[in-house]
């Protein structure tokens, strides 16, 4: 078996493990017993747990990175946070593991996990502050404090849909977002 397509299925059976299991609840044996590995292989590929974590979140901040390198601009403000506020349901979708991650940080704070989280969110804002600012959108609110409050917007949307059974929809927060962003450009 080549050594990516291992490192890859113990990464996956991670993703898989922490949605379930949640972050703590995700043993080394747990991944091994997934990814149908020897435990003994997952620290061939992983020194630790916290090694696989780092792995996946340095895979989260290169996936926003990615959508922020490949987003296209509409032109029009409300379309492009509506466009932005797309990529971040989508971001939530691919990465559940990140949302768990987050939630049992924001319960049990330790210091490289709350840097690792900050710098997530921090490449959701550089992404919604640089759409705003490449396309010098003129808005009646500064660009730093409407970037600050759509994260925020966002992450509060995930909060919400994860506490409500019913949770929000995507396209309920889409349009959402849409009218936050037209009483933020008046």
């Amino acid at each position: 078996m080549a050594v990516e397509e291992t490192r890859r299925r113990i990464i996956r059976a991670f993703r898989i493990l922490a949605v379930q299991n949640g972050i703590k609840g995700t043993t080394t044996r747990k991944i091994a017993e997934q990814a149908n590995l020897n435990e003994g292989t997952i620290f061939r590929y992983f020194k630790t747990k916290q090694e696989i974590i780092d792995t996946v979140v340095e895979e989260g901040h290169q996936s926003i990175e990615q959508l922020g390198a490949n987003f296209q601009s509409k032109g029009d403000f409300v379309s492009d946070m509506r466009a932005v506020a797309q990529l971040f349901c989508q971001y939530v979708s691919d990465h559940p593991e990140i949302i768990v991650l987050g939630n049992e940080v924001s319960n049990s704070p330790d210091a490289k996990s709350i840097s690792q989280l900050d710098a997530l969110i921090d490449n959701f804002y550089d992404l919604t502050f640089n759409v705003i600012n490449d396309n010098d959108y003129q808005l009646a609110i500064d660009i730093d404090v409407f970037a600050q409050s759509f994260v925020y917007l966002c992450l509060g949307y995930v909060d919400v849909a994860l506490l409500d059974e019913n949770g929000f929809d995507d396209e309920t927060f889409i349009n959402n977002v849409g009218q936050f962003s037209i009483l933020l450009s008046e």
